[in-house]
């Protein structure tokens, strides 16, 4: 005797969850350690684990208009992980979830966003000397505070100008070499070089592309 499921679908697990639950399960792993280290913590300076330092942010945004759709969504849950070790090895990686409609479809959202997780930053300092940094990996372009601040808890309005972020791109694969004068007598200066397309781009931008 033989039955078939050919009609029998598998349910999946949107992707807005399993990226959730990623996040939460680092959550609760930094929460372990934390307690295991509770001396190490500082609120506003992440967790200190060894070489390592832990920290995030999170950006809510509430849109209540009169006449049009309300919305509440969850625009930047960011981690953080840095790495100081010794003078080659500095690691750096920011991982976002992004544009995550937190309302059901059907209330007061008109259309519910999956959400979508982005390597904002993956790169690794160099220090050649006391002054000259190389960076390889993704960064941001070091054009302007806009761009180099540009977490919203940091920056300085809710609307960011046009100017800052049409006229060049916002990321940069590729490589870095930055000079700081350890006096203040000259002014720094950086430098980079993308050799190719940007790395874990937002979905945005690849429709734009």
């Amino acid at each position: 005797m033989s039955r078939s499921y050919q009609g029998v679908r598998r349910a999946k697990c949107p992707r807005s969850l399993r990226a959730l639950a990623l996040y939460a399960s680092f959550g609760l792993g930094f929460c372990w350690l934390g307690h295991a280290r509770a001396d190490s913590y500082e609120l506003g300076h992440g967790l200190n684990l060894g070489p390592f330092n832990v920290a995030g942010y999170s950006n809510l945004v509430l849109d209540l208009p009169a006449q049009r759709v309300k919305s509440l969504n969850l625009d930047d849950l960011s981690l953080f992980v840095t790495g100081h070790v010794n003078s080659a090895f500095n690691p750096f990686l920011e991982a976002e979830l992004t544009s995550l409609s937190l309302l059901p479809p059907g209330r007061l959202a008109g259309e519910h966003e999956a959400g979508d997780v982005v390597i904002e930053r993956l790169y690794n300092d160099s220090y050649l000397t006391d002054s000259t940094t190389l960076r390889l990996g993704k960064m941001l372009s070091p054009v302007g505070e806009w761009n180099e601040i540009h977490a919203a808890p940091l920056v300085l309005t809710t609307i960011r100008p046009a100017v800052t972020y049409r006229n060049f791109s916002e990321y940069a694969t590729g490589l870095s070499l930055r000079y700081a004068d350890p006096y203040p007598y000259l002014p720094d200066v950086q430098v980079y070089w993308q050799p190719a397309g940007e790395f874990s781009a937002r979905p945005s931008l690849r429709l734009a592309a």
